[in-house]
């Protein structure tokens, strides 16, 4: 009988910090970009911009999804380096992917790199 109450109070303690993570991830998660015009707009800057980056992460929506550029570069602080997460959805790792990539990179003796995110999809 203790085991099945024991067992019992485990599921309940699960299901409840379930919860609590479920509610916590909704109320943290990032707005999305809710005008289309604005959506448009960043991903224009992100393919045709020309600012340059340190550091360039290509790759498909695993890439694009899972790398958070300002992350990356608080990393690097000290340094102020940048970094471009150059990821899209259904992108697949192209010639003219590394092209566009290498022509946002600075071109100075900085910390210069271009990062692949190699999954089966994007090959």
């Amino acid at each position: 009988m203790s085991k099945e109450i024991n067992a019992l109070q485990k599921i309940k303690a699960a299901t409840l910090l379930s919860l609590l993570f479920v509610i916590l991830f909704g109320l943290l998660k990032p707005t999305p970009i809710s005008s289309r015009i604005k959506k448009e707009e960043f991903w224009a800057n992100k393919t045709h911009g020309s600012q340059i980056y340190n550091i360039v992460f290509c790759g498909d929506s695993r890439l694009y999804r899972g790398i958070s550029s300002s992350v990356v570069s608080n990393i690097f602080s000290p340094q102020n380096t940048q970094v471009l997460n150059f990821g899209y959805s259904s992108g697949g790792l192209s010639e003219e992917m590394f092209k566009r990539a290498e022509n946002k990179l600075v071109n100075k003796n900085e910390i210069r790199a271009i990062v692949l995110a190699i999954t089966p999809f994007s090959l």
